[in-house]
């Protein structure tokens, strides 16, 4: 069951949340919360979910700042200290609701950014954090020129939006679960602070990958031509044991839409169960 809420984020931002409950005879185990990607919007994870909801675990979710039904510009979710902290509101959210249950914070693709930024600086402390595809480092580099006039554009127009340019092909290699093109809350704009905020943050998550942190389960498809694979293999060289890396060979940048996608939910549940 979906139960839908709106809360108050940073800055007094309204932000529209989300609670996907176990089915009625399966006791809570744990808490996850949900960080998606760019353009996007819970609404795309609802099916997938499942997979989670039906072993007990309750899920937290919000659409972004600029993202699906929440307010802001779309595209626009910046400042990063901003974002950061609208994930420990919702964090506390359900901490309160429960608190006897362990939390893990799951980001993907530009939430994966997010999330492992906030490995680095949230101030709420998850038992782990779950990242697919992270935007580490993007299969289309971003030119020096290009960061040098985003950085000025940014102190005068941060919140300028410009297209993403997202192939909504490259989503994912079976085809049939390729929805973006027809969901009205799906768009395709990015603003100059919030792509220079996710490549400043993944220069930090890169150089202090040998931070040790909460446990961390990290997945990649090798096929992924948004967020580069070598970007996770980059992070992986220097992490310490409390990481854990997968590969999933031939898929695309949503791994909870590809072929592989029960692998994909059976390895999050099989890693949370050695947790809780």
């Amino acid at each position: 069951m979906v139960r839908e809420f709106t809360f108050e984020g940073a800055r007094n931002t309204r932000l529209q949340g989300y609670v996907l409950e176990p089915p009625a005879n399966i006791p809570v185990r744990a808490l996850m919360v949900i960080i998606h990607g760019l353009g996007e919007h819970v609404g795309r994870y609802l099916k997938y979910l499942e997979c989670f909801t039906g072993q007990g675990i309750l899920i937290y979710s919000m659409d972004l700042r600029g993202h699906g039904r929440s307010s802001g510009k779309r595209g626009h979710t910046a400042p990063r200290s901003l974002v950061l902290e609208d994930v420990d509101i919702l964090c506390r959210i359900a901490e309160k609701d429960h608190p006897d249950k362990p939390l893990f914070i799951y980001g993907h693709s530009m939430g994966g950014n997010i999330g492992l930024h906030h490995r680095l600086h949230g101030k709420f402390r998850p038992k782990g954090y779950i990242i697919t595809s992270p935007w580490i480092t993007l299969y289309k580099n971003i030119s020096g020129p290009t960061i040098f006039f985003m950085k000025i554009i940014s102190t005068f127009a941060p919140q300028l939006c410009i297209r993403s340019n997202i192939d909504i092909n490259e989503l994912s290699s079976d085809k049939s679960q390729i929805d973006a093109g027809r969901d009205p809350l799906y768009h395709g704009f990015v603003s100059v602070q919030t792509g220079l905020d996710c490549y400043e943050a993944a220069l930090e998550i890169l150089r202090r990958s040998d931070v040790e942190k909460e446990e961390l389960l990290l997945l990649h498809g090798t096929d992924d031509h948004l967020c580069s694979v070598e970007g996770s293999r980059l992070f992986m060289k220097n992490a310490p044991k409390s990481c854990t890396y997968k590969e999933f060979e031939g898929c695309y940048h949503e791994l909870h839409h590809d072929i592989d996608r029960e692998k994909v939910s059976r390895t999050i549940n099989d890693w949370i169960n050695g947790r809780i």
